[in-house]
């Protein structure tokens, strides 16, 4: 009896022991979500403003556009946000210079792309926004009073960024989340980029000691989309009827590249509504 129980006692160990042992979970990592759903209608948010810089390195005015662009970020703080698309052409103007980083990216020239025509530099655009004749991108002189037009209208949708910097991933988290404060009357798509400042490169600058320098600070520079550089589109499902309330809410990671530092990095996500093509809202947040 004894020695029975024994050997039942060591079959029980040996099965125990040859159990495979469940895979490592990270309880701590919440979950990434892609939903819509409805909640309470807010109060509407104060609509905010893109200034879209397009800009190349050997454009020795482009300096001045940036300067005209920060500017704007500085005197109003919270509601209008800047981005740099370092243009690919034309070539004389935008064209790398040997032994530094390289700018400017295939979303960057596909954005570009959309708006219009680059014959000269510099030039960019506010929300998207037509000029009064149709013109998407437009000098920088007419950046300050595009900005009052585009301040001055409604939001439509409130928008929340969070991010969050993952040193043991080498990677950023980023949650979304955009609340309908009325009702929708047009379909919307949301871009997701990422921007890095405080590059130290070389520029021509018209004001500069020889035409240029190797220790002009580029800014708030877009290094990539998290999808579509066009738009990736917020569906709403028909049962919700697009109401005041509904929300739209997505989480993703961005791994870092090896040319970007953490510390400089942020994200910007910018709304467009279909219809017009216009931008509605922005948000832009710091990796913390």
């Amino acid at each position: 009896m004894r020695k029975a129980a024994l050997l039942s006692l060591c079959a029980i160990a040996l099965f125990v022991s040859c159990e495979e042992e469940p895979p490592y979970i990270k309880f701590t990592e919440k979950p990434l979500l892609d939903t819509v759903y409805m909640s309470a209608a807010p109060s509407p948010q104060a609509k905010t403003a893109l200034v879209i810089d397009v800009t190349g390195v050997r454009c020795n005015n482009c300096p001045r556009a940036a300067k005209v662009a920060k500017d704007l970020v500085n005197q109003y703080p919270g509601r209008v946000e800047a981005v740099a698309l370092y243009a690919s052409s034309p070539a004389s103007l935008t064209r790398p210079w040997p032994g530094f980083d390289t700018l400017s990216n295939e979303d960057a020239t596909q954005i570009i792309n959309s708006l219009g025509s680059v014959i000269s530099l510099p030039i960019g655009s506010v929300n998207y926004a037509p000029d009064g004749s149709g013109n998407r991108l437009v000098s920088s002189t007419s950046w300050p009073l595009m900005v009052q037009d585009e301040l001055a209208k409604p939001s439509i949708w409130n928008l929340e960024l969070r991010t969050e910097w993952q040193t043991d991933e080498d990677r950023g988290r980023l949650e979304i989340k955009a609340t309908a404060n009325t009702d929708l009357n047009s379909n919307y798509s949301w871009v997701v980029g990422i921007l890095e400042s405080h590059i130290i490169g070389k520029q021509s600058d018209v004001d500069a000691p020889g035409g240029y320098t190797d220790e002009y600070e580029h800014d708030h520079v877009l290094r990539a989309v998290k999808g579509s550089a066009l738009g990736d589109a917020m569906t709403i499902p028909a049962s919700l009827n697009a109401v005041a309330g509904v929300t739209v809410e997505k989480h993703m990671y961005v791994p870092r590249r090896t040319n970007w530092k953490a510390e400089n990095l942020s994200a910007l996500v910018w709304i467009i509504d279909n219809s017009t093509g216009n931008i509605v809202q922005v948000a832009h947040a710091e990796f913390q």
